[in-house]
């Protein structure tokens, strides 16, 4: 407590043992916990946050994100524009340790599996030019290789291709109904 009673002023980044800290502290500490985890600078959450459609200028940033007494306040939409912008939940900036919840679990694996689709599609590409190398080397030596029987040809006309989730699930349950049928007429 201050002088006559009021309360003391108090930083974003410290507080009185039994003291909780802002809503607007935490919020203030987890944008910029984030945009350092990413390696961004202020600069390029600002780009990001008008690439979302919500533009702040570096500065803005630098007085939201910056230790200090209270208010340093942002709208429901600009929080919701910066959780846009690193990709996480809202949830993730408003409390240090969020509730999980279902929604939060079902984002988090959805933002994984869209990563993962990053990845197959690049080693789709490469195993796909790794076989177009391989062809193309194998054109241009003046002796050819002794290969199997049947490889060269398979090489020539397999092509490597990303499967999607829903190619998997239509996959399944044939295979579920062919295994079903074959019960039933065994």
């Amino acid at each position: 407590m201050a002088k006559d009673g009021e309360p003391a002023a108090r930083s974003a980044w410290i507080w009185e043992e039994g003291d909780q800290p802002t809503r607007s502290a935490i919020f203030a500490r987890q944008v910029r916990r984030v945009r350092e985890a990413r390696g961004w600078s202020q600069g390029e959450l600002a780009k990001r946050l008008a690439a979302v459609g919500h533009p702040l200028g570096q500065t803005r940033i630098s007085v939201i994100e910056a230790a200090g007494p209270e208010p340093r306040t942002v709208s429901v939409d600009q929080a919701q524009a910066f959780a846009d912008a690193f990709g996480v939940p809202l949830e993730a900036l408003m409390f240090e340790d969020y509730p999980i919840t279902r929604a939060v679990i079902l984002r988090d694996l959805a933002a994984l599996l869209e990563i993962a689709d990053q990845f197959a599609a690049a080693a789709v590409d490469s195993a796909n030019r790794s076989r177009e190398m391989v062809i193309g080397y194998m054109e241009k030596q003046e002796r050819p290789f002794q290969l199997p029987p049947g490889l060269t040809d398979h090489l020539g006309t397999m092509e490597i291709r990303q499967v999607s989730a829903e190619e998997l699930k239509q996959e399944a349950a044939k295979q579920r109904r062919e295994a079903f049928e074959e019960g039933e007429q065994g």
